[in-house]
């Protein structure tokens, strides 16, 4: 096997196209990609699975130990023949001011090299001491080499290569021109998700083309090291024959162009305990299959507003549902989708109306980050569990009259983080609760575990 990082000095680097270029090159030669985020983030993984053909999994300092992480990424690895992770942000950048949650620590912690994938947009002798400095920072920390992005011309290229072998710090992998009709449309919060665009397959196949033309891949397959898994790898319990030994229940997931960020482990943690998912269209299904209870995950229903407003038979029918009691979770997206309305542009498009509130779509971020959040009056059994680790990304704001408010209880305080009004999140009506933090089941958060326990006693 054979593992790499792939990260940057900075963000906007191009590095999840490099990413997913490589994963789609590598699998078209029959190689089993395994690929790593690390998070928190939904939207790379979406396209990440759609690159490699197979789940994509976060490794995130904020919700899991570095055992969980070692754990998770030796387990998933298991039986792959090469490993990609992509980093977030810069490969030094985090919120430690001493970087023990950076993507550099992510390497050491995993033991793998990284490829730096430069923008060299405006560079010519500078990219000299900028691979040196990045080569140096961090005594321990290895390189695969660098991949120089974004190269304006031929005569930018041989500049740059010129430039690297008078001042070798690390070794060139390969320049890749600048070629801007090729990439995955941004939008705010970061990439368009795979689930949502129509042209995903292509854009796949088109990044692939122009890196397989410009990157030697079998220079670059023997340059990176070979990866040795600890032994006690497959030995790892997955935790699937305890499913067989739970009565099972039906879990019906929003999974869609309006719904689909969910982490591939949380899904499968439910499948362990015995859920059979039920996928559930919001767009084109008119009603609720049957089901023990629902989970509508987060996305941008914005965009599809109008779709999900018009179908009204739907919407009556989580309604109904929740109203006789049907036990829900609903983050982010789904708080915005069991609302009165979403505003937006000026116009408001109805929703589901199960909650007294509406949310309105802001220009910038209302909640962007880590979140700290204390459980206060959550119905679900977390057994000894106070302080959940979480995240939140959205651009909508809460709106609801102050007499509604005041009506309403909540399951977590937030202690860090925006929520529902910078002090409240998870709205808790009958047997559902929604709110905008994005949870990860974790030994510190087992969500999965209380959502279940929770389902399993309203069953009977």
């Amino acid at each position: 096997m054979q593992a790499v990082m792939i990260s940057a000095p900075h963000k906007s680097s191009g590095k999840t196209m490099i990413a997913l270029a490589l994963a789609r090159l590598l699998r078209n030669r029959g190689l089993r990609v395994q690929m790593f985020k690390k998070g928190p983030d939904y939207i790379d993984p979406l396209w990440h699975r759609m690159a490699s053909g197979r789940p994509s999994y976060n490794l995130d300092f904020n919700t899991q130990t570095a055992s969980e992480i070692r754990d998770l990424f030796f387990r998933k690895s298991a039986d792959a023949d090469i490993v990609l992770v992509e980093g977030n942000h810069g490969l030094f950048d985090g919120q430690d001011p001493e970087g023990q949650d950076s993507n550099a620590a992510l390497a050491r912690l995993l033991d793998i090299p990284v490829m730096l994938v430069v923008d060299v947009t405006g560079f010519t002798r500078g990219i000299a001491p900028l691979l040196h400095g990045y080569a140096s920072f961090e005594p321990g920390l290895r390189f695969h080499g660098a991949l120089l992005n974004q190269c304006a011309s031929e005569r930018h290229r041989k500049r740059l290569l010129e430039v690297c072998e008078r001042y070798p710090a690390m070794p060139i992998l390969g320049l890749v021109r600048r070629q801007p009709s090729v990439a995955v449309k941004e939008r705010h919060l970061g990439l368009q998700p795979a689930n949502e665009a129509e042209d995903a397959e292509a854009t796949l196949r088109q990044l692939a083309d122009q890196l397989a033309e410009q990157l030697d891949l079998d220079q670059w397959l023997q340059h990176l090291p070979a990866y040795t898994l600890p032994d006690q790898t497959h030995k790892l319990a997955t935790g699937k024959a305890e499913a067989s030994k739970r009565p099972a229940f039906r879990l019906g997931i929003f999974q869609d162009q309006a719904f689909g960020f969910y982490y591939p482990d949380d899904l499968e943690r439910f499948e362990t305990l015995g859920a059979e998912i039920i996928p559930i269209n919001s767009i084109h299904d008119t009603a609720l299959p049957e089901i023990d209870a629902l989970f509508i995950g987060g996305g941008f229903p914005e965009m599809k507003a109008e779709a999900l407003s018009a179908n009204h038979r739907m919407r009556a029918a989580v309604r109904s549902a929740l109203k006789q009691g049907l036990p829900c979770y609903a983050e982010c997206g789904g708080l915005m989708y069991l609302g009165q309305h979403i505003r937006m542009n000026g116009k408001d498009w109805p929703m589901v109306g199960f909650f007294p509130f509406a949310v309105e779509m802001q220009a910038r971020p209302v909640g962007r980050g880590l979140m700290r959040i204390q459980v206060d009056e959550h119905p679900w059994p977390w057994n000894g569990v106070d302080i959940v680790h979480a995240h939140e990304f959205h651009h909508s704001a809460w709106r609801a009259t102050p007499e509604a408010a005041n009506s309403c209880h909540y399951a977590w305080q937030v202690q860090r983080g925006t929520g529902l009004d910078g002090k409240h999140d998870g709205l808790i009506r009958n047997n559902t609760i929604a709110g905008y933090a994005h949870l990860r089941h974790t030994e510190s958060s087992p969500w999965v575990d209380a959502f279940v326990q929770f389902i399993r006693e309203r069953k009977t």
